[in-house]
Parts: structure tokens; sequence; C-alpha cells
């Protein structure tokens, strides 16, 4: 038995086998992406190379082996032209120096055990703005809560990229955003950008709710609460705007996946509540709801809860969603400080990471 480039020692003798084979290219990339050769053997990924796409399994040829490696700090994808590897579409290395080889079995690349590591899909988002809670008691009041800044993703997508979407905004009463096939659901959390200016009744930045009320595929209303008044706008507005779908998180791969999320629950009146759970496509996640009494008022409890959730298909999207039982309870975000200096408190964090292969 022997595999390219490395000596073994035969089980009886204990000297090397006969077998060895040389290696084959060591091929050392800056830039990407870059395709893998069939003459490659080793592909160390340096100079913030971060793309490395593997020729297709089927015309590699059954037994053709390669390796991959992160000689650098960046995090590195890996893709295939044809073929899953382990059953994934997409691989990442996001450690300095994890490495990953990859052999065909003539239609796919599979990992040998022996260098099997996890494939790293990590992300992390939080929210610059006091989240509140403006209206209790509906039987549609679950607000879902709202991202507005990416701090970290691979293996994980949210509202486009971070670029969002370009839509149209009515100047009517109620005002309608067109936004082709959307994808989103009544209850989602929106907010808007532009180059220019938005429609007057509409600020940029702000938390806004899909609601019922003409709801379309390509096509919605939206209010300050989910049970809310449909919003109307006063002038046309001027320039591009961006629409940014705000509360869903997309997954790239199954699996199994740690959601750790840190809030900060604040009430302006004394003994009141706040509800926090998980959704994953639309559906609750049992078991997954913590509720924090704030006994005090403007004491800003930390929400610490960590969940794990199982992945069956690719695409699916998670939320997380909050309910309170008074108005004046809200997630809360503050400022950047001073003496010392020190960074502005998100109202929530979660940082995610997939720990299944």
């Amino acid at each position: 038995m022997a595999y390219k480039g490395y000596a073994l020692l035969d089980s009886v003798t204990g000297l090397v086998s006969n077998e060895f084979l040389p290696t084959s290219q060591f091929t050392t990339i800056t830039t990407t992406p870059y395709n893998v050769l069939l003459k490659d053997n080793m592909v160390c990924c340096s100079g913030s190379a971060a793309s490395v796409v593997l020729p297709s399994a089927v015309t590699a040829g059954i037994g053709s082996r390669f390796i991959v490696k992160n000689c650098d700090t960046s995090i590195i994808t890996i893709t295939s032209t044809s073929g899953t590897m382990d059953g994934e579409a997409i691989i990442y290395l996001a450690v300095q120096y994890q490495s990953i080889a990859f052999e065909s079995d003539g239609t796919n690349w599979q990992v040998p055990y022996a260098y099997k590591t996890a494939p790293e899909s990590i992300a992390a988002y939080s929210d610059s703005t006091t989240q509140q809670h403006l209206h209790i008691g509906g039987a549609d009041d679950a607000y879902s809560v709202q991202f507005n800044h990416t701090e970290n993703e691979h293996g994980f997508s949210r509202d486009n990229g971070g670029v969002g979407t370009t839509v149209t905004i009515s100047n009517a009463d109620p005002a309608v955003i067109t936004w082709a096939a959307h994808g989103m659901a009544i209850g989602d959390t929106v907010y808007f950008t532009t180059d220019g200016t938005l429609p007057t009744g509409i600020t940029v930045d702000t938390k806004y709710y899909i609601i019922t009320a003409g709801f379309a595929a390509g096509e919605f209303e939206i209010a300050t609460y989910p049970e809310g008044m449909a919003i109307a706008t006063s002038s046309a507005g001027a320039g591009t705007h961006k629409g940014h779908d705000s509360s869903r998180i997309f997954f790239t791969t199954t699996g199994d996946y740690l959601i750790a999320v840190s809030a900060i629950a604040d009430s302006d009146t004394i003994n009141k509540k706040m509800d926090l759970w998980a959704s994953i496509d639309g559906t609750n996640v049992e078991r997954s709801n913590t509720i924090t009494n704030i006994p005090n008022a403007n004491s800003e409890l930390i929400v610490a809860v960590a969940f794990i959730v199982s992945i069956t298909t690719a695409g699916s999207y998670f939320q997380l969603k909050t309910t309170a039982n008074d108005d004046g309870v809200q997630m809360k975000a503050t400022v950047a400080g001073t003496n010392p200096t020190r960074p502005a408190c998100p109202s929530i964090i979660v940082a995610i990471h997939k720990v299944s292969k």
C-alpha cells in the first residue's frame, strides 16, 4: 500500500516499503481563485489567497489525491468543479497551518480519516440599535431580532452578503416596497439605506416589520411593530435605495451548529419580562426559550444563552425571536465610551460555529 509523497514502513520488516512514490508538485499560491492542476500535490495558500477549486473528481480519476494547506491567516474556501467533498459543497480552512487531503473515488472527493479536520463555518453578527418592544399583547407580536453588522461570515449568508438589495418605495399611503423575489415572511425585519434620500416617512437604518397588509412575493408594506399600521410616505425621495433583510441568517451547508447569543435586556419599570428564543425556517425551536425577569428599572441585565441546532437542508435560515410583557422593555445598545476609550456595546451579538463535519 502506498500513498503518494509518503514513505510507509513495512508492517513485518519495519523497513521503508519499496512502493514509496515521490511527491509531485508543491504549489504556493498568493492570488485566488486557484484552480488545482492535476500535477499539483500540495497547494499552500499564502499572501491572502482565499479560494481553491479542486478539479472534477471524475476527471482526476480514482485515487488522485490533493492536499490543501492554509499557510496564511485568512480563511480558505475550498470548492470542487464537480463532485462533493465528504458530502459537502464547500469546506473552509479557518485556522492557520490547518490542512486537509482529498482523494477521488471516481465520482466525489473523499477525505482520508488521518487527514480529516472539521470544515470550519463561522460567523458573528451584531446590532448597533436599541430594539424596542413597541406593542404588547397581539397574537402575532413576536418580534424578529435584527442584525445590522456582519463581524465575520464564512459558511453563512445574511442580507445578500451584507450589501442589501435594490428596491423601490412608492410615494403613497400606504407605502409599498417593491422587492423582487424577497423570500421573506410576515414579521421579518428590514431596514433601508440610500445613496440619496429616502421617501419622507421612512428613516435610514431604522428597523421596520413586514406586515400582513399588502404582502406578496415581490412587494410588501411595513410598520414600526409587527401588528402596527402601514407606514405612509409623503415624498418620492431620490437616488438608489437598498433594502436589507436584517433578521435572517442562512446556512450554506447541513450539519450541527453551536449558536451563542448575548443581549442586553432593559426596562423603564420594575418587574418586567423578556422572552428570547430560536426559530429555524419560521418554526420555533423546541425548548429554546429563555425568559429574563428585569426586577429594577434601567438595570440592563445580560441575557446569555447557547443553542445547538441541526440543519438538515442547505439554505435553511435561523432567526431569533423576542417578546415582552411591557412596551418599556427593550434590548439596549450603548454608544462608544470615553475615559477610558471603549467600543460601543451592541444590543445583541450572535456567534455561530459549525461543530459537525
